[in-house]
């Protein structure tokens, strides 16, 4: 039985959220088990844990709930961060990082259509909410809400090379995530 991608997803959508859920606990949980429990684990152990256990976890999850209406899933996960940096033009520091984590994600249905996402993320570790970006974050906050064009300073092999982001404003492909520094 073969369905469009939105139709699969809107009658699975519970058993998503379940499956999102519980991989992200599994990512987190791994990244405190491996902090040895004396410590809470830094914000790039955290960011590990999602990639390296939760990716994973939601890929198999998608495909066994997708994979029944005839929609193959394939996830990658990206630790981003510190690389690339990136400069844009007003900037008040030298360079700033452009996120943490990325997911890229690809749907194919078996007429061969595809459809491809991708999610940046800008992790930060906190437990209070309202989250208040600190001045040494306001750079990485005005990229994230401004979209400027922005120029890599690193890696090398992308070095100099330019991008435009559209929309030049907050958008849903590219988020903070907030990680609940006393949660899991």
């Amino acid at each position: 039985m073969s369905a469009t991608l939105h139709d699969a997803v809107w009658r699975e959508t519970p058993h998503l959220h379940a499956c999102f859920r519980s991989s992200i606990i599994e990512g987190l949980q791994t990244a405190w088990a491996f902090s040895g429990g004396v410590q809470a684990p830094q914000e790039p152990d955290l960011v590990a844990g999602l990639v390296l256990i939760a990716g994973p976890l939601m890929q198999q999850g998608l495909q066994l709930r997708l994979g029944r209406h005839g929609i193959h899933v394939s996830i990658a996960t990206v630790f981003c961060h510190q690389c690339p940096k990136v400069t844009y033009a007003g900037m008040q520091k030298s360079s700033c990082e452009l996120g943490d984590l990325l997911f890229v994600h690809v749907h194919t249905a078996t007429d061969g259509a595809k459809t491809r996402n991708a999610l940046l993320y800008q992790a930060k570790r906190t437990s209070t909410q309202p989250h208040h970006v600190s001045k040494t974050d306001h750079d990485q906050l005005g990229l994230y809400l401004r979209w400027p064009a922005f120029r890599y300073d690193s890696p090398s092999s992308l070095a100099g090379e330019m991008r435009d982001v559209l929309p030049h404003a907050p958008h849903r492909g590219a988020q903070y995530l907030l990680l609940d520094r006393l949660a899991v």
